[in-house]
């Protein structure tokens, strides 16, 4: 593992909007880009994960009692996001209609993920997902080769 940040946030719609604001922030500090190219590149990742955290956050806020956790960890290849909420059942991704205004995240999700799963927890469960890092984005990071994926 190359760097970690975990931040509770408001069980309550606010929190899908200020944990991607974290996210968006933590990772803009982490990563420095090398050159144009990785600017862009990293941007775009950023980007990404920013939205990713949104829809991880936003179901949270929904089955949430009173408690959702935000993780961000950088690793040597990728990026993880895992939130964990205090609320019941797992989430499953499922096909919206097309005059539905939600029901796509998980969808969102599983796009711009290489992996995404769910775990329960004691009290509640994890939903997490994978976005790949390029090694230029890491490269002045220090990783914990023994733990890094």
């Amino acid at each position: 593992m190359c760097w970690k940040c975990v931040q509770q946030v408001p069980c309550s719609p606010a929190g899908a909007s200020q944990g991607r604001h974290l996210v968006v922030a933590r990772l803009s500090e982490a990563l420095r880009p090398g050159g144009p190219e990785e600017a862009a590149s990293d941007r775009a990742l950023i980007d990404d994960a920013g939205l990713v955290a949104a829809e991880l956050l936003a179901n949270a806020t929904r089955a949430c009692r009173s408690e959702i956790v935000l993780h961000l960890t950088i690793h040597h290849r990728h990026i993880e996001i895992a939130v964990y909420d205090d609320g019941p059942g797992l989430p499953a991704p499922r096909r919206a209609r097309e005059d539905e205004s939600g029901g796509r995240g998980l969808a969102i999700v599983a796009a711009l993920s290489t992996a995404w799963g769910t775990e329960p927890a004691d009290d509640g469960k994890y939903v997490w997902s994978e976005l790949s890092l390029s090694s230029a984005s890491s490269a002045h990071l220090e990783c914990s080769r023994g733990t890094a994926a």
